[in-house]
């Protein structure tokens, strides 16, 4: 039995619905057997999961996106917090196709160093453009990326004299990474934040700062 208007009536009814199968025999007792049931919507606020994702201290974990149904539809995340010791991998369907991005990620929440990884065969989106880091966390990211144009540095704390590493991006090709600009909010007026070698990092004065042009 296929039913084309279930998406339809789902949608109508707002946030929450709810999808299950009833039925009733019109005695005292039943018994449904449901196999390989399935449910597909194209519409793409359905592919689309606002939930905030938070990967555990020292766990691994990953995220395997299923074949989109609607051609080119990512599937979207909402917030992603990162603890010490944690890992996340983002795999794409064995379909898909690899110059298209398959799973796309919200803001970014540094508590620990952690690594997000994009699987060699798919390319992968951070769409969040704030990224808020606890002082001294390093998130390390691999695989082939795109990024905001504009992201939002966000220290949760001091930021240290010297250099502070935010971001290894040494094993990650990004696919825009000349458009992108870093901003930082917070520190004082010698804090800046600074992309080079791979590395995204904060940078304050241990003394006078000269500058010249």
């Amino acid at each position: 039995m296929t039913n084309l208007n279930a998406g339809a009536r789902l949608a109508a009814l707002g946030t929450p619905a709810w999808l299950g199968i009833v039925g009733g025999t019109g005695g005292c007792y039943g018994q449904q057997i449901v196999d390989a049931f399935t449910f597909s919507y194209t519409d793409e606020a359905t592919r689309s999961f606002t939930n905030a994702l938070e990967l555990a201290a020292g766990t691994a974990s990953a995220i395997e996106a299923v074949p989109s149904v609607a051609e080119g539809l990512p599937l979207a995340v909402g917030t992603v917090t990162v603890n010490a010791g944690s890992s996340l991998d983002l795999l794409p369907a064995a379909d898909t196709d690899p110059d298209r991005v398959f799973l796309s990620l919200g803001d970014l929440i540094v508590r620990g160093d952690g690594t997000l990884t994009v699987a060699p065969e798919g390319t992968a989106a951070i769409a969040g453009d704030t990224w808020t880091f606890t002082p001294n966390a390093v998130l390390t990211l691999s695989g082939v990326l795109t990024l905001p144009t504009n992201v939002t540095i966000v220290i949760d704390g001091p930021i240290p004299d010297g250099r502070m590493n935010l971001v290894d991006l040494r094993g990650a090709t990004v696919l825009n990474l000349e458009e992108v600009t870093f901003t930082l909010v917070g520190g004082d007026s010698t804090d800046r934040v600074s992309l080079r070698d791979g590395w995204l990092y904060t940078i304050g004065s241990q003394g006078t700062l000269l500058w010249f042009q």
